[in-house]
């Protein structure tokens, strides 16, 4: 049975005398299909369609584009469109295919290589061009213009665009490549992603590349492994691998773990695991209060700036410490004492109330010294506090007790962090430093000397034996600033 539909579709008098189609089941479609002009009598006849014998289950489309059906002999189920042109009966044909056997699909000028891909199955090629040089390759599709049109054996690659979409593939497998004349040059290939118009265009050879942006990775032509994300962002060389460029704002590579935060630099030196580059903005860590902090999951090697404390802190041996100064472990002088096992040489600045030190572990003495300062074993029985006045004490070694002797010459210094008992504390022996006194006033220059009233000084105008430290402002207060270590003097 043929059938057709469509604008003067055939000018015979009878379905007779369309005997010479030769075909089966065929239909035919459009404005002068499957016809030639006999211009002179303006006439349209179906006897040029004797060409088409031996075909069935033909599908034929057109417009004022009759006489093309002499280009199709015989197939199964094919499918041919003729292009409209108008004021003339000129026809282009369009290669078809919908391959029941091996589940081919082909739609365009020049698509699917029609005929030849003997062997070829699941392919999906629309398009002028389109898997033109098919010839044996599985699962491709392949949509738009010249879209892998050299691809011979390739196996499930993917191409979606416009004009020369992978070009020059051969034989690639598993590569997805969206955009007008992206991955044009790779002649081989796999898993690659190039997505964006141009990207990738001058890849060679290359695997497991990804390129996201226009004109992407245009210096790369051999590289793998790399992920190259915005427009124009690029590799270093041709030959670059395992590269990470995200804008040329975030630098990696992926073979060191390194990473580069904005910097126009393209390679990464030293063993900095992130480097920033900005020289106009500074870095800033998480601001946390304490209550935030303490919420963590915590682990040696944190960092944070703590908002209640307004201070740096990281996570060091299970406890959060303070950032000193001088690159050193800032820590309270009771977290100094506290740590388990210090090695020789080690740094730590002491901050508290009435003292900021840098203290070095001595290995021989097994003791934290500082200028200026010692550290000794509080045996007074009681507590010690900031200002005390001290003595050696002289029954324990290592060890100090307030002083209770008026004028006593071994008055040791003053603690400027005090403890309980058999406890240590941090003792200054010279320099500036809060004492605590006896009721009264002291005016500035005065000498300062222990007194009956334990761990206070009093003041007096002439140097004596006994004499600790000098003046150095006027209170009555229970606390005076002084000086100490000033040389003691002898009465005259």
């Amino acid at each position: 049975m043929t059938t057709s539909r469509g604008d003067q579709t055939w000018a015979s008098d009878t379905l007779s005398e369309l005997t010479s189609m030769g075909t089966e089941s065929g239909v035919a479609v459009g404005q002068l299909a499957i016809v030639s002009e006999a211009a002179a009598e303006g006439v349209y006849e179906c006897q040029t369609a004797a060409a088409t014998s031996s075909t069935w289950s033909n599908f034929i489309a057109g417009g004022g584009g009759g006489g093309a059906v002499d280009s199709v002999t015989s197939g199964d189920a094919d499918l041919l469109t003729i292009s409209p042109t108008i004021g003339a009966v000129i026809a282009t044909p369009i290669n078809q295919e919908i391959d029941v056997t091996e589940f081919n699909t082909f739609y365009g000028v020049g698509a699917g290589n029609v005929g030849v891909h003997s062997g070829a199955s699941s392919n999906v090629g629309v398009g002028r061009n389109a898997l033109a040089a098919l010839t044996g390759g599985d699962g491709n599709n392949a949509i738009g213009d010249g879209v892998f049109p050299s691809l011979t054996l390739g196996v499930n690659n993917i191409g979606i665009g416009g004009f020369n979409t992978g070009f020059s593939l051969i034989d690639g497998f598993s590569n997805l490549m969206i955009g007008a004349e992206t991955g044009e040059d790779m002649t081989s290939g796999f898993r690659n992603i190039l997505i964006g118009d141009a990207s990738g265009r001058n890849v060679t050879v290359g695997d497991t590349n990804i390129f996201v942006g226009f004109q992407c990775g245009g210096t790369c032509q051999t590289g793998v492994r790399n992920i190259l994300i915005g427009r124009d962002a690029d590799t270093p060389a041709i030959g670059t691998s395992d590269y990470l460029n995200i804008s040329g704002t975030i630098i990696g590579d992926f073979i060191t773990n390194r990473v580069r935060i904005g910097d126009d630099s393209s390679v990464i030196t030293g063993d900095v695991s992130l480097r920033l580059g900005l020289t106009d903005s500074a870095f800033m860590t998480n601001v946390l209060t304490t209550t935030q902090r303490d919420a963590l999951t915590e682990e040696n090697g944190m960092y944070c700036y703590n908002s209640t404390d307004d201070k740096h802190q990281f996570r060091e041996a299970g406890a959060w410490v303070e950032l000193g100064g001088g690159g050193a472990t800032q820590l309270t002088f009771a977290a100094m004492i506290a740590l388990g096992s210090p090695s020789a040489g080690d740094v730590v600045f002491v901050t508290d109330a009435q003292v900021q030190a840098t203290f070095v572990f001595n290995a021989t003495d097994s003791e934290w010294t500082a200028p200026d300062f010692i550290i000794l074993n509080n045996n007074e029985g009681a507590a010690l506090v900031a200002g005390d006045v001290v003595e050696v004490d002289a029954s324990v070694d290592f060890s100090v007790s307030a002083n209770t002797v008026i004028g006593n010459s071994k008055v040791l210094g003053v603690v400027v962090v005090g403890g309980a008992a058999s406890t240590d504390v941090l003792v200054r022996t010279h320099g500036k430093a809060l004492v605590n006194k006896v009721a009264g006033t002291i005016t500035r220059d005065e000498f300062l000397f222990g007194t009956a009233t334990a761990g206070n000084a009093d003041g007096r105008a002439g140097g004596s034996l006994g004499d600790f430290a000098i003046a150095l402002e006027d209170t009555s207060a229970s606390q005076i600033v002084a000086y100490i270590g000033f040389p003691t003097e002898t009465a005259t």
